[in-house]
């Protein structure tokens, strides 16, 4: 009974530790009123950090509403918002300049019904 517990639970707490070690946020800023936009690690395989912007809903949950994986920046350490409005959104992302050699990054999102 015992190894048959063993054999379940291992799996669950491997796949805690994943979790825990990978997906953290490493930088939130505020854009505007209720907009957030958050920088995480990235998976095992992730060329760089995943980059997403959020709508805080119900106080305490942020829902994200554009997610960002391709751009394969690393050690992101600051973002500064251009130009937020209904249309578009236009960043200044500075990052270590290794993957990519353009520093600061200019990051811009078209809205299309995303927010």
């Amino acid at each position: 009974r015992k190894l048959l517990a063993v054999l379940i639970i291992m799996p669950l707490i491997h796949t805690s530790l994943i979790m825990i070690s990978f997906g953290r946020t490493i930088y939130e800023s505020k854009i505007a009123d209720g907009y957030k936009i958050k920088v995480s690690t990235g998976g095992l395989f992730s060329c760089g950090e995943l980059i997403k912007l959020t709508k805080a809903e119900f106080f305490l949950f942020d829902k994200a509403i554009v997610q960002e994986k391709s751009l394969c920046l690393r050690d992101i350490q600051r973002i500064e918002t251009i130009k937020f409005d209904r249309n578009s959104a236009e960043f200044l992302i500075y990052h270590n300049g290794e993957m990519d050699s353009e520093n600061p990054y200019k990051y811009k999102i078209e809205n299309n019904n995303m927010w």
